[in-house]
């Protein structure tokens, strides 16, 4: 059952539109961590004082001469947001993050049939979609583990729990993104900025590792569809290596390219391809200790194929792990993997890729020699176009 937003207002005393701003003033002054303070007529919300606006307005130049003896109403927000508190959290997040990203900053007021109840702050609004998101995410995991000797059943499940955690989270990135791009100045202190970088960057995280598992749940359940097209592969090439730079320059690693730039049009599904590459490149940069050696390599494979060559100076894997690694959440053990943990599915999910194109993929590896992973693929997928590719390919991912 969804939580409702009341749980959260915080009930702070409201003031009315003629109290003097010296007196709230004071009120501010004396209690540090009161974000803002509601107006009243009645026991309805009529505005919101937002502490950050009303302090600097009495601190710029003959500021508290010029609105300390006038009503706070000069000074308030007339048009705060107002919700009611029958409202879910989920629905709330999403609103704000979307329409009134500001209320984050300001603070929103809550009402129980037009009457005031409380004040929410962004924090506790972040916090509480964070620690529902944690509760969900803890319950798939104990879900998937649970499951792995039930393939089917377990795919179906996953698809549905991962769909619901999909709206808080992208709500927190919402919340966390908003906040990184400071439209009313530098957060403070500087530590929260940290703190909301941190946020921003583990929410992409869990939402990478929650489309991976989507994309093999639906795989398993016999739900892939690919959208055919003819288009590039070399452009798609080059587009994933664009996608991980910021990775690649990272960890330092030497990139080239030898692409075959007469290998033509194919007829395949784009996108499909571009998570294959995503994730192969993502692998071999994760698997490769700083300042290592990756290649990529395009070529005709005769006159109806074409082959790819993800090449890389890593860790490597013996004959075992290559067949653990091609397990859906199969776990290679080493110092590298425990650095980066992740699902599992990377290679699966390419592989899966791979056959539902009708291809062939080759690995070629050994423990501290590196690896090579060799796609091959029909120049022409049979097939008509599908307008679904939300059986898994949505966009590329890199597997975590």
């Amino acid at each position: 059952m969804s939580e409702k937003i009341q749980r959260l207002a915080l009930p702070i005393d409201p003031t009315t539109d003629s109290t003097q701003c010296h007196d709230l003033y004071e009120r501010f002054s004396a209690d540090p961590d009161l974000l803002a303070i509601p107006v009243l007529a009645g026991r309805s919300p009529v505005g919101l004082v937002n502490r950050e606006d009303f302090m600097v307005a009495l601190a710029n130049k003959y500021g508290r001469a010029l609105y300390e003896g006038k009503p706070v109403s000069v000074l308030m927000d007339a048009r705060p947001l107002i919700v009611e508190g029958y409202n879910s959290l989920d629905f709330v997040s999403q609103y704000v993050a979307s329409e009134r990203p500001s209320a984050l900053l300001k603070g929103f007021i809550i009402t129980l049939e037009g009457a005031y109840i409380g004040v929410v702050s962004g924090l506790s609004l972040v916090q509480a979609t964070t620690e529902r998101l944690r509760r969900q995410t803890i319950e798939l995991e104990e879900a998937r583990a649970a499951a792995e000797d039930a393939s089917r059943a377990k795919s179906t499940f996953l698809a549905t729990v991962s769909h619901e955690l999909r709206t808080p989270l992208n709500a927190i990135i919402g919340f966390a993104t908003f906040m990184l791009s400071e439209p009313y100045g530098p957060v403070q202190p500087d530590r929260y900025g940290g703190y909301v970088k941190d946020i921003a960057t583990s929410g992409e995280h869990l939402l990478r590792l929650i489309n991976d598992i989507l994309d093999m749940s639906r795989i398993e359940a016999g739900r892939l569809e690919l959208r055919c097209s003819l288009f590039d592969p070399i452009e798609v090439v080059v587009a994933s290596l664009r996608m991980l730079r910021p990775q690649i320059d990272k960890a330092g690693h030497n990139v080239t390219l030898d692409l075959d730039d007469k290998l033509g049009e194919i007829r395949g599904d784009d996108r499909a391809l571009k998570q294959i590459f995503v994730n192969l490149l993502a692998n071999a940069i994760k698997f490769t200790p700083p300042g290592g050696r990756i290649s990529v390599h395009a070529t005709a494979e005769g006159p109806d194929h074409i082959r790819f060559d993800v090449r890389d100076s890593g860790i490597g894997m013996a004959a075992d792990q290559i067949t653990t690694a091609l397990k859906p959440f199969g776990q290679i053990d080493s110092s590298l993997s425990r650095q980066h943990a992740g699902t599992g599915l990377g290679l699966p999910l390419v592989l899966a890729f791979v056959e539902a194109h009708g291809g062939n993929l080759q690995i070629d590896s050994k423990p501290s020699e590196g690896t090579r992973i060799s796609v091959i693929l029909p120049r022409n997928l049979e097939g008509d176009g599908l307008d679904e590719l939300d059986a898994g390919v949505s966009e590329a991912r890199a597997s975590a």
